[in-house]
């Protein structure tokens, strides 16, 4: 789940929210999903619960650690967020002809 960035540029919302899901394909705890997402604990706090809403992930609690899990509803965001990745780099080879 690459993009191309230009050095010193912040990634999209949209991205952050798929690295999100992408991570959270497998049972994964908030530390995890922080580590390999390169969120701060603010941007996570603010994100998961509008997710949970959304209903693109859900939580699972199994005594004291809480894991977060990509719904149905997340993989169809995934799905469509990578055809419209797919879209829009075809057109920056469009554009260099």
């Amino acid at each position: 789940m690459e993009e191309k960035m230009m050095v010193g540029t912040r990634r999209p919302h949209l991205g952050i929210i798929a690295d999100i899901l992408t991570v959270a394909n497998k049972p994964s705890i908030q530390s995890h999903i922080i580590g390999q997402c390169s969120l701060s604990y603010t941007s996570y706090s603010s994100l998961i619960p509008d997710l949970i809403a959304k209903g693109l992930i859900t939580t699972q609690q199994a005594k004291s650690t809480i894991t977060y899990l990509t719904t149905d509803k997340g993989r169809q965001f995934l799905k469509q967020y990578n055809i419209l990745l797919t879209l829009l780099e075809g057109d920056d080879n469009n554009d260099k002809e």
